[in-house]
């Protein structure tokens, strides 16, 4: 099969990923949907799937195994992309600059909120990676313990018990740090 498609001819390629786009794009798009849940991002990793499938058709050995062999492509690509949107963007900054945190009933509440937030954001960033990463994919980015699993490459087990270790070393260190405050 690998060498029957590396010397097949252009119209031969374009016809069998003519076929693999009619036959699989819709259930892979849904299959991404899934690790991503917004569809305007589905459609742009979609797009990638099929460029890495026409440049690596020429690795496909055994053509039953096509099916799979995209559902591998596609969750790779969701998880890079999952990795990339994690390391890329400036974690919680965005979320406690936000207006809607504060209750702009009195400046002296929104200070106060302010200041919870600079240090709930200080205290999180303080934690060890191994307990930061897990709790900002799940309290920040709303993924579940299983996509979190997916991305960080640890058991679903492991990633419950750095979060519950790490929500108890926020606990900790902000009830420490707020009796600091008024000692």
């Amino acid at each position: 099969m690998r060498e029957q498609l590396e010397h097949k001819s252009h119209q031969q390629v374009d016809s069998i990923m003519e076929f693999i786009h009619h036959e699989h794009r819709q259930s892979l798009r849904l299959f991404a949907y899934k690790f991503i849940g917004d569809w305007g991002i589905v459609d742009d990793i979609i797009q990638e799937v099929f460029i890495k499938v026409f440049l690596k058709l020429n690795t496909l050995q055994d053509r039953s195994a096509l099916k799979s062999w995209l559902y591998t492509i596609t969750a790779n690509q969701c998880k890079d992309y999952l990795r990339l949107k994690y390391v890329n963007t400036t974690l919680l900054t965005d979320d406690f600059d936000d207006p809607a945190f504060s209750n702009r009933n009195t400046v002296e509440k929104e200070v106060l909120i302010n200041s919870d937030m600079m240090l709930l954001k200080e205290i999180i960033q303080s934690l060890p990676k191994r307990y930061k990463d897990p709790i900002i994919l799940y309290y920040f980015y709303n993924l579940t313990y299983q996509n979190i699993s997916t991305i960080l490459r640890e058991c679903v087990g492991t990633i419950k018990v750095r979060i519950y270790r790490a929500k108890k070393m926020i606990r900790e260190r902000f009830i420490g740090q707020n009796l600091g405050q008024f000692s």
